[in-house]
């Protein structure tokens, strides 16, 4: 539960971002993982259309923003 709780103090500007433990490490501090395929846009909107494909909701950046407001 505690890392529920770190990440619910995120704010917006870490959005996009991937969160875990250390490299080689299962427990811990979280640290934003820097792995070139986790930056690479293409990437993030493949997963993105997967998503959506499989849930079928398209939820956009600025609905998720009105929803938090």
């Amino acid at each position: 539960a505690r890392r529920y709780l770190q990440a619910s103090e995120f704010g917006t500007d870490v959005s996009g971002q991937f969160f875990a433990s250390a490299q080689g490490k299962f427990s811990g501090p979280i640290e934003a993982q820097r792995h070139p395929h986790l930056l690479d846009g293409a990437n993030q909107e493949a997963a993105w259309q997967a998503v959506v494909n499989v849930s079928g909701v398209n939820w956009s950046y600025t609905e998720s923003l009105r929803a938090v407001s």
